[in-house]
C-alpha cells in the first residue's frame, strides 16, 4: 500500500474547505488548486462531483460552502487529523515538524471507536501541537500575524499555525529553532513587503518572511494577563 491509497480526495478537499474557513480566507476553486498543486480542471472536477453529492455548494463570487453533511464530514477528518497529531507527539515521540505530514495518512483510515479510545489515552486535548482545537470550528478570535504587524510594539501570543506551514517540515523545522511555535510571545518591531521583524519575550530577533508569517495567528496580550508559556514549555516531552 503506498501513500495515495490512503488518501481519500473528498475528505482532503471538505477539510481544506475547512481550514481556510478558520483562516479566515474565502474558499474558492484557485485556492484549492494553490493548496494542493491540482490542475484547475482537477480542482473543478472535484468540487461538482462533492456538490452532486451534497457536501459542497457554490456561493456569492463562486465561493466553496460546505453542507451540513460536508462539514459534519469535514468536521471529523479534522478531529481525527488533529488527534493523531497529538499521539505522535507525546506517545510515538516523531519530531514535530513531522507530525502534520503523517498525521495527513493516518486521518482517512482511523475508525471512529479507535479515535474515541485515542482521545481517552490522550485524556482528551483540547489543542494540537499546532495550537489549533481539536473539535473543528472552535478556532478562537485570532490574527494573522503580517495583518497585526500594523500595531507594531503590541506583544502577542503566537495562537496556532495556518495549515499551508504545517505541510512545509522544512519551514516548521526553522520555526522551531527561532522559538516561533504557538505559545511564544512575540513583539513585531518592523514590517514590510518581503519580511516581518520579531523580538521574542525569551529573547532574541527573528525576521520570517512574509509568507510565512501570514499563516501565524496571534492573540492581543492584555497587561493584566499573565505571559502565555515559553516555547519550550511547548515542544518537551
Amino acid at each position: 500500500m503506498n501513500d495515495h491509497d490512503l488518501v481519500d480526495t473528498s475528505e482532503m478537499y471538505l477539510k481544506a474547505v475547512l481550514e481556510l474557513e478558520e483562516e479566515g480566507v474565502v474558499a474558492l476553486r484557485a485556492r484549492l488548486v494553490e493548496r494542493f498543486g491540482h490542475s484547475g480542471p482537477t480542482v473543478s472536477q472535484t468540487v461538482d462531483r462533492l456538490r452532486r453529492d451534497g457536501l459542497l455548494d457554490l456561493g456569492a463570487d463562486r465561493q466553496i460552502l460546505l453542507t451540513e453533511a460536508g462539514r459534519t464530514m469535514a468536521g471529523d477528518v479534522m478531529r481525527k487529523h488533529r488527534l493523531t497529531e497529538v499521539f505522535l507527539h507525546q506517545v510515538v515521540g516523531l519530531e514535530w515538524p513531522l507530525l502534520h505530514t503523517e498525521a495527513c495518512r493516518w486521518e482517512h483510515v482511523i475508525s471512529d471507536h479507535t479515535e474515541g479510545l485515542i482521545a481517552v489515552l490522550l485524556k482528551n486535548p483540547v489543542t494540537s501541537p499546532y495550537g489549533n482545537p481539536i473539535a473543528a470550528g472552535q478556532v478562537s478570535a485570532a490574527e494573522n500575524l503580517t495583518r497585526r504587524a500594523v500595531d507594531a510594539g503590541t506583544p502577542v501570543s503566537i495562537s496556532w499555525i495556518g495549515e499551508p506551514l504545517q505541510a512545509d517540515p522544512d519551514a516548521l523545522e526553522e520555526l522551531e529553532k527561532q522559538g516561533i511555535i504557538p505559545g511564544a510571545v512575540v513583539t513585531v518591531t518592523e514590517q514590510n513587503s518581503s519580511s516581518v521583524v520579531l523580538v521574542k519575550d525569551a529573547g532574541g530577533e527573528v525576521r520570517l518572511p512574509a509568507q510565512v508569517a501570514k499563516h501565524l495567528f496571534v492573540a492581543v496580550l492584555s497587561p493584566e494577563l499573565p505571559r502565555a508559556r515559553r516555547p519550550e514549555a511547548m515542544i518537551s516531552g
